[in-house]
């Protein structure tokens, strides 16, 4: 259990791309158990906190008080954020960034990309610049 409240969000993507499942839920769930068997308060093995399908449903897999397994070096004072989808070669869908929108609003805290805090890193995909999140959240009306 982490002790300190998240002071940022760190986006992700699933790097499976939306045209062979819409729905990675179960998948990623799956696929972090194998890598840590971690199982959360929720009874998920998840390392992110919340995840976004292409159809814009938001999971949670770990509570906010609880330490991530999405990314060295913020694990202990972030939210991870997961957009299932492969952001390389596709762009999030509507449904996905509405729901995005409401989860920044919610928190109101600065969003950080997994890449800019791990090195060797390209998630959330070479589409998802900081001039796109940028343009994104003054849409969507969001401050911080």
């Amino acid at each position: 259990m982490s002790t300190n409240a998240p002071t940022k969000i760190v986006l992700h993507h699933s790097s499976v791309s939306l045209s062979r499942s819409m729905d990675q839920t179960n998948a990623i769930n799956d696929y972090h158990k194998s890598l840590w068997n971690d199982r959360s308060k929720l009874g998920l093995y998840g390392g992110y906190h919340l995840t976004i399908d292409g159809y814009g449903k938001i999971t949670r897999y770990r509570g906010d008080e609880e330490i991530g397994l999405h990314c060295i070096g913020a694990n202990d004072s972030s939210v991870g954020v997961c957009l299932q989808g492969d952001f390389n070669i596709e762009m999030p869908t509507k449904e996905q960034l509405t729901s995005l929108s409401d989860i920044l609003r919610e928190y109101g805290l600065p969003v950080f990309f997994h890449r800019e805090i791990q090195a060797n890193r390209t998630c959330p995909g070479s589409l998802i610049t900081r001039e796109w999140l940028n343009n994104f959240l003054l849409n969507a009306k969001i401050e911080y």
